[in-house]
């Protein structure tokens, strides 16, 4: 687990490197190819009417960051913030209510 959390931490530090080394004008490219699209085929933003949709989820894709989680370990709770969105790539995130009853299971 920490060998391949730490693969992903340095392929995307790596990819930002590469992103901050180029010109203003080709870092969007770049990312794009990074993202290869996968905001933007989310449910929540495939209804996104607005003509700064694509500078919208660029930048939220460059604020975005890997995390990798061991299994059973909580994420979030009820009672926490909701200050962060997660997009599973791999693996399940199951959710519960109070009662520890599943309510919704997320993958990839």
């Amino acid at each position: 687990w920490a060998d391949y959390d730490m693969t992903v931490q340095i392929s995307r530090s790596n990819q930002d490197y590469v992103i901050n080394s180029l010109p203003d004008a080709l870092q969007d490219e770049l990312i794009k190819i990074f993202s290869g699209d996968k905001l933007a085929s989310i449910p929540v933003f495939l209804f996104l009417r607005s003509p700064f949709k694509d500078q919208f989820l660029l930048d939220l894709w460059q604020a975005m960051y890997p995390q990798t989680f061991e299994k059973e370990m909580v994420v979030a709770s009820g009672e926490a913030e909701a200050d962060r969105m997660f997009l599973v790539t791999h693996g399940t995130l199951k959710m519960e209510d109070s009662n520890g009853a599943t309510v919704s299971t997320l993958r990839p």
